[in-house]
Formats: structure tokens, C-alpha cells, sequence
């Protein structure tokens, strides 16, 4: 039993109404339910009954609320006993962030929180942007960095995008292309790709612009490492597109062509 769950439990007690609890304690309300679920699963019982209009306490729930409502409230006492001796922030904090995003500042702000909240829990976990979103509604991640270009949001999240990164096509140095600066996305129609496996946004944003621009590409090897796909383009064993702070770090022989005539972008945001 989580003790988050007991919070949960007493908002749809107070509120007799999931959508109302939910707004209350900050979730989606799909979330909240699943929350509830695992709950009454834990406890072997049913909490509440519930209709189309109405959500009522069981005999079990109304004789557990009376636990859940003294627990609460001790909990709620001495964290604020304990604020009173240190200022800081306490609990754990689970973040679902992009392989691709590896190398940003993320990982320099982590620090510099955890420099003033060093009894704050952060648990990093690298998952596909597909992934993230039904993690954020079921509670498994708090937050979430992940490719939103063009990407249809489920209704609960509240999704705000932070920077565009420019993709960039990268290529070995004897590649025909190589000496270009700037190429159009048709000229890769024949050329094999080196990818992200499927599931990732970078995948999906490279496998549209490419149906837009008028071909499938065709896939030789895919990987769920950037560094991977740089070797393996590096090696000449296909191009691949990168976004530009990837494409300069992913082998030191590659050579990086920017797209034309339109700039190929992918949007990163935080959920």
C-alpha cells in the first residue's frame, strides 16, 4: 500500500465523485480510478460502490476511511514538525525522459535540485514517447520529458512544449552526399536508413517526413542507442537523421547535412 493511495482514497470519500477527487488531488482521473483499483485489490474488499452518478463508501470503506483519515493526519503533523528542523523537500520523484535526450542539461538541473533537496528521490527512467503518456495517466512517472511534435496528447495531461530541436541527416565522410550542405529529404529516397527502433518519437518523425516527402525509408539497421546509429552510419552502413546536439556527438567521422528547403524539426515538452 502506498500512502499516496490513502490521500486518493479520502478525496473520492469527501468528494463522492472521481472526476471532483481527482481535480482535488491533482491527477487524471484515469489515473485516480487505477489508484483506487490497486488499492481495493490490495485489501481484498471493495472501497466504494459505484453507478453512472454516484460513488458511495461500502461498509468496508467507511470502516477503513476512519484508519485512512488518522494515518493521514499523523503523517500530515509530523511532516510539518519536520519542515520546522529542515527546510528541504523529501520523497521521490520518478521521470520519464528520452535515450536521445541523454546528453542535455537535464542531467546538470537534476543536480542542482538535488544539491538543495538532497532527501528528494529521483528516479530517471529512459522510455519511448509512445510509452509515456498512458505512464503518466497510471501514476508510474510524476513527470515526463518526450517528443510532442504533431503528437495527440490523451485528455489529463497537461503538456507544455520546451524547445525545438533541428534534425539533421548524417552521413560517412565517402558518402555521395557529404559534401553537401543541404540536401532535400527526396534525395534519401534510395538510400538505407539506420533508425530508432519503432516506438521512439524520433522514429515517427523521421518516417513521416519522410511518407510527406514521397517514399518509405528503408530500414537496415535500427538501434535503441544514438551512439549506435552514429557508429553505424559512420562505418557507411546507411545515413541516418539526428537531432543537431546528437549528430555532433555520435562519431567523430561523421558529416552532418542540414534538410532543405524546410528546416526539419522535432519538439520536445514536459508532461
Amino acid at each position: 500500500m502506498e500512502f499516496r493511495q490513502l490521500r486518493y482514497f479520502l478525496a473520492v470519500a469527501q468528494q463522492r465523485h472521481f472526476t471532483r477527487a481527482a481535480e482535488r488531488v491533482g491527477i487524471a482521473q484515469p489515473a485516480l480510478s487505477q489508484q483506487i483499483r490497486r488499492l481495493e485489490e490490495e485489501l481484498g474488499v471493495r472501497l466504494f460502490d459505484r453507478d453512472n452518478r454516484h460513488v458511495t463508501l461500502t461498509a468496508a470503506g467507511q470502516a477503513f476511511l476512519d484508519h485512512a483519515e488518522r494515518v493521514v493526519e499523523a503523517a500530515d503533523q509530523a511532516v510539518a514538525e519536520m519542515e520546522g528542523f529542515s527546510g528541504s523537500l523529501r520523497g521521490r520523484v520518478v521521470i520519464g525522459t528520452l535515450q536521445s535526450l541523454s546528453e542535455l542539461k537535464l542531467p546538470a538541473i537534476l543536480a542542482r535540485f538535488h544539491a538543495r533537496h538532497p532527501q528528494v528521490e529521483i528516479a530517471l527512467r529512459e522510455e519511448a514517447s509512445d510509452r509515456m503518456p498512458s505512464m503518466l495517466l497510471d501514476g508510474t512517472l510524476d513527470m515526463a520529458l518526450l517528443d510532442t511534435t504533431r503528437r495527440a496528447m490523451p485528455a489529463g495531461l497537461a503538456v507544455e512544449n520546451v524547445y525545438h530541436d533541428e534534425l539533421m541527416v548524417v552521413v560517412a565522410p565517402e558518402h555521395p552526399l557529404a559534401k553537401r550542405k543541404r540536401v532535400p529529404l527526396t534525395a534519401l529516397r534510395d538510400e538505407a536508413f539506420v533508425l530508432y527502433k519503432v516506438g521512439s518519437g524520433l522514429r515517427t518523425v523521421v518516417e513521416r517526413a519522410c511518407n510527406e516527402a514521397g517514399f518509405s525509408p528503408r530500414i537496415a539497421f535500427e538501434s535503441g542507442d544514438w551512439s549506435t546509429i552514429g557508429a553505424l552510419a559512420a562505418e557507411g552502413l546507411g545515413v541516418t537523421i539526428l537531432p543537431r546536439h546528437l549528430a555532433e556527438l555520435a562519431a567523430p567521422r561523421v558529416v552532418r547535412i542540414a534538410v532543405a528547403p524546410q528546416t526539419l524539426l522535432r519538439t520536445v515538452g514536459i508532461a
